[in-house]
């Protein structure tokens, strides 16, 4: 692992086949620098879960500003920023709902295998609302967020140790 900081700033059209660029830019970069491979997995799991988020929550192509995304890696903390706007107030409320609960709970796994439950119970979930619980639970990441003039920015943070 080398003493260099990467830094990876996108602006992303809203379309689906933009997160296996993203995966194939952070899993180069890391590679480059010699992270481990735990690392490399956790920084591509968050960042695809998060560009997918904002895909799915912006506004149609037609009026969508593009997402963008933010990567920085150093020795010492992984942050990943990603900024959309939104097309429905829900969405929102939801993804504030969410995080808001991953900062209050001691242990991120515990709201993961209560929602993997949920879903095993359902008999067709219409979505599953996994993803920000994995990159807390599975990817060891702490999960912030800002809105600000109409714009969602979901910051997730993971310390190096």
């Amino acid at each position: 692992m080398n003493n260099q900081a990467i830094q990876i700033n996108l602006s992303i059209a809203p379309a689906w086949t933009m997160i296996k660029e993203v995966r194939e830019r952070i899993e180069d970069a890391m590679n480059e620098e010699n992270y481990p491979a735990e690392l490399i997995d956790a920084g591509i799991m968050c960042a695809s879960e998060l560009v997918e988020n904002a895909i799915k929550f912006a506004p149609a192509p037609a009026d969508a500003e593009h997402i963008r995304f933010a990567f920085r890696i150093d020795r010492s903390q992984i942050a990943i920023n990603v900024s959309n706007g939104i097309k429905d107030e829900n969405d929102l409320r939801k993804v504030k709902e969410h995080i808001d609960m991953l900062k209050m709970s001691g242990d991120p796994s515990v709201l993961y295998l209560k929602r993997l439950n949920e879903l095993m119970k359902s008999i067709k979930p219409r979505e599953t609302r996994l993803g920000l619980y994995r990159i807390a639970h599975e990817g060891e990441f702490k999960l912030d967020y800002r809105f600000k003039d109409e714009l969602l920015t979901v910051i997730a943070e993971r310390m190096i140790r």
